[in-house]
């Protein structure tokens, strides 16, 4: 078993979850994306939190960038890291 499957299993186990942890990387910049193995975009409109969703239960790895077409709801200043609301 690999390092990060030991602390991924210790963590679910901690807690108590039922689905797998999952990690956040924010990139430079997007052509970064295409180096990283199975990642996926999102293209049809979503909702931010949505994204996490698809990681941890169909275990995908989700990119979505500045340009990505996110819900209304999702003012996200992806420069900032801080909400605009």
């Amino acid at each position: 078993m690999s390092s990060w499957d030991e602390r991924s299993e210790a963590i679910k186990e901690r807690l108590k979850l039922r689905t797998e942890p999952i990690a956040f990387r924010r990139l430079r910049d997007a052509s970064e994306l295409e180096s990283i193995e199975g990642v996926i975009r999102w293209h049809e409109g979503c909702v931010f939190c949505q994204i996490p969703y698809m990681a941890r239960v169909a275990k995908l790895t989700v990119a979505v960038t500045g340009e990505d077409k996110l819900n209304h709801r999702c003012k996200w200043s992806w420069s900032s890291g801080i909400s605009s609301e």
